[in-house]
C-alpha cells in the first residue's frame, strides 16, 4: 500500500485505487482527490515495488 501525506494527515490507498484504511473522516471531495490521486500514482509507480511516499 502506498501512503501520502495531506497536510499532516496520512491517506492510505491500495494500487487499484481503492481508499484504504479509514477514511471515514475524509470528506467527499477529499475521498475524491485521494482516489484520482491513486490512480495517477498507480500509473506512475507501476514498475516499482517499493513503498513510494509522496507529498501533496
Amino acid at each position: 500500500m502506498w501512503v501520502v501525506r495531506r497536510g499532516d494527515r496520512p491517506i492510505g490507498w491500495r494500487v487499484a485505487g481503492e481508499l484504504g484504511g479509514d477514511a471515514s473522516h475524509l470528506s467527499k471531495a477529499e475521498q475524491l482527490f485521494a482516489t484520482s490521486k491513486s490512480f495517477a500514482a498507480s500509473k506512475s509507480f507501476a514498475t516499482s515495488n517499493s513503498t513510494a511516499v509522496n507529498s501533496l
